[in-house]
């Protein structure tokens, strides 16, 4: 059975994707949060119930460096 990726760790509480961006450029805790909630899927075992996890898990870590880059440039 595949288990989902969970866009936000447990106890976070829903955001829109304005209030995500801007938790991530304000907030230093919550950009590290994340980082580490995704990596934390990334790794879990690659197989056919991991597999959709991890692609998620692997693109929204690179979205989360991309936005981290193009505040620090």
């Amino acid at each position: 059975m595949p288990i989902p990726f969970k866009p936000l760790p447990d106890g976070e509480p829903l955001l829109d994707t304005k209030q995500f961006l801007f938790r991530l450029k304000h907030d230093p805790g919550f950009a590290e949060t994340m980082q580490r909630h995704y990596e934390a899927a990334l790794a879990l075992p690659l197989n056919e119930d991991t597999a959709e996890m991890h692609k998620a898990a692997a693109g929204a870590l690179r979205l989360l460096k991309h936005h981290q880059g193009a505040w620090k440039a």
